[in-house]
């Protein structure tokens, strides 16, 4: 891009005396810098070499010190002091020149006190078919009718990135049949590693930045995300409880601490682009193409390799299938109407094996129940993500898994909670589930457990008019399902909760645990008619650490008392109508 600017400045000069371009790269050094610069200046390398940097910085100040200039650096990685450069600062009404530069990370556009700063986006599709024709060439780019269609696959692919479409365009330039056209689309689609140019000239390229992230846990954290499909929309506070789940965050034995560790992780990944900003408020998503890049950062980084199966919308999966993903240490499956273990060389079911397996997703499938044997010989796992199959109403394999620290069945069907042999489970999510029942002292047998989540009711309206009718019980959690508020309070290491409170005797149960308030992230208070004249002691403690949403009627909320105006103003960001909690929210957006 910046070939293209500075042959624009000489050509047309646009008023200025002096253009200047300078490549600056990773290593940045102030002496390369200005003898690039006194070089570009056409200053006799006699009058310069071997001079101190300050003696070079001063002969460059005095020649620009009476033009107008404009200089170009060129891929900046930290702040460059100008003065130290020999620059005169480009400030001012009377000063006329121009400092222009080009860099990876937005924190540098700051610290360098950049008046403007202007993002390159990734192309709009015309402008990326026009830029991947050009480097196809016109005369294979016509010489089939089907090979404009094809280009056009190939460049969707691509998502707008100049250096993908370059560089697919130049390996395209010799191909003029349609069938190599369609071996291409296909492969791009599947295997985009192993397109022709892809590893060593936009793979490695791309990578600059997931090197330059300043330590492992970042790293590791960025690679994860790869778990989930490219332009997912991924809900900030899921994938930080997934690398909590994952122990990828030094604080993960604090869940508060933990979340804005990843906070932050989310916003040092932002800064070279590896992750960007969604639609959707409190969400991120991830370039197909860095999507990809990170996939093949996975399996080809050696001390961190790992064998990882994506699989996404299929009608079945069969044991041929799990056959060849044997060895995989992390698996992703999305849409899949149905898992099948039947076998033909046996004439009967297989159970797969999967003996290295640390962590399986199996979301958003059309599947009432997960076949017997599935989950069987899966030893190592320690994260399962069964979320958003709405239809998923069985699941009984799941206590298994010993080794499980991390559970989510949010958006689930099911009707019961059978995870008693889970004595390593740290985290269990289980919003707008169906469950009718947790077993009494199930919870209090969870001796690690440190995040329960189970806000949000369910998503069946007919569940939230059973809730209505069930509260006679004391002290009762989440509506009839027996299980009790004492037994949260009794887990040594619960530092985090969202739950439904479904009567004002559990609610004042709830707020005279000083161990239960400090844990409250989330409170669902449901059906709440009769506690309308209810003086709930909300105070200072109650939201000191992680509290984040209050939801309940708005009529209650309108009639409780506060100890004072100042705690009222406070907590009412926290609160949401229950009247007001459309389908954006029961998808689980901003929530």
């Amino acid at each position: 891009m910046f070939a293209e600017i500075n042959n624009e400045f000489l050509k047309t000069k646009l008023g200025f005396d002096v253009v200047i371009w300078v490549v600056v790269a990773k290593q940045a050094n102030i002496e390369k810098v200005q003898e690039l610069s006194l070089n570009k200046l056409e200053v006799p390398r006699y009058e310069w070499k071997n001079r101190s940097k300050d003696e070079k910085s001063q002969k460059i100040f005095n020649i620009l010190k009476t033009k107008k200039f404009v200089l170009l650096l060129d891929d900046i990685w930290e702040r460059l002091d100008l003065t130290e450069l020999g620059v005169p600062h480009p400030n001012g009404e009377d000063n006329l020149s121009k400092l222009i530069f080009t860099t990876r990370f937005e924190d540098v556009c700051h610290v360098m006190e950049a008046h403007k700063h202007v993002k390159e986006e990734c192309l709009a599709p015309d402008e990326a078919l026009s830029l991947f024709r050009m480097k196809v060439g016109e005369d294979t780019f016509n010489s089939h009718p089907e090979i404009p269609t094809l280009a056009i696959e190939i460049v969707k692919e691509c998502k707008g990135l100049p250096l993908a479409l370059i560089t697919i365009g130049r390996a395209m330039a010799d191909k003029k049949t349609p069938q190599r056209w369609d071996r291409a689309a296909q492969v791009l689609k599947t295997y985009p590693s192993t397109f022709s140019g892809m590893e060593d000239q936009v793979f490695a390229i791309l990578a600059f930045n997931y090197n330059c992230l300043s330590n492992d846990a970042i790293k590791s954290c960025f690679l994860y995300c790869s778990m989930f499909p490219s332009d997912y929309e991924i809900l900030e506070d899921e994938l930080i409880e997934l690398w909590i789940g994952e122990g990828l965050l030094i604080g993960s034995y604090d869940i508060q601490r933990a979340r804005n560790q990843g906070y932050d992780i989310i916003e040092s990944l932002k800064v070279p682009c590896l992750l960007e900003s969604a639609e959707s408020e409190k969400h991120v998503k991830m370039h197909d193409m860095i999507h990809d890049m990170a996939l093949w950062l996975t399996t080809k980084t050696e001390e961190k390799k790992k064998k990882v199966v994506i699989k996404e919308r299929a009608r079945m999966l069969e044991s041929r299938d799990f056959a060849e993903w044997k060895d995989a240490q992390m698996i992703s499956l999305r849409d899949i109407d149905r898992i099948s273990l039947f076998d033909r060389s046996v004439a009967g079911p297989k159970v797969p094996s999967f003996q290295n397996l640390d962590t399986l997703f199996l979301r958003r499938s059309s599947m009432d129940e997960i076949p017997s044997g599935f989950l069987e010989k899966m030893p190592l796992v320690r994260v399962l993500n069964l979320s958003y199959n709405y239809r998923l109403g069985m699941c009984w394999q799941v206590h298994q898994l010993v080794n499980l620290e991390y559970l989510n069945m949010s958006f689930t069907s099911m009707k019961a909670w059978s995870i008693g042999g889970l004595k390593k489970l740290r985290c269990s999510i289980l919003n707008f589930a169906h469950l009718k029942e947790i077993d009494q002292t199930l919870i209090s047998s969870l001796s690690f457990l440190q995040l329960f989540s189970m806000h949000g009711g369910s998503h069946h309206q007919l569940e939230l008019r059973l809730f209505d009718q069930i509260r006679e019980d004391n002290n009762i959690l989440c509506g009839g399902k027996k299980a009790s508020l004492e037994e949260l309070e009794s887990l040594e290491y619960i530092n985090e909760i969202s739950i439904i409170v479904p009567s004002d005797i559990s609610v004042r149960k709830l707020l005279n645990s000083y161990k239960l308030q400090s844990c409250i992230r989330k409170l669902h208070l449901q059906c709440c008619n009769n506690m309308i004249s209810l003086e709930l002691p909300f105070d200072s403690n109650s939201g000191k650490n992680g509290l984040k949403k209050i939801q309940a009627e708005q009529n209650w909320w309108d009639g409780l008392q506060w100890e004072d105006e100042a705690i009222k103003q406070r907590f009412i960001s926290f609160f949401m109508p229950s009247e007001y909690m459309d389908l954006y929210h029961v998808l689980g957006y901003g929530y």
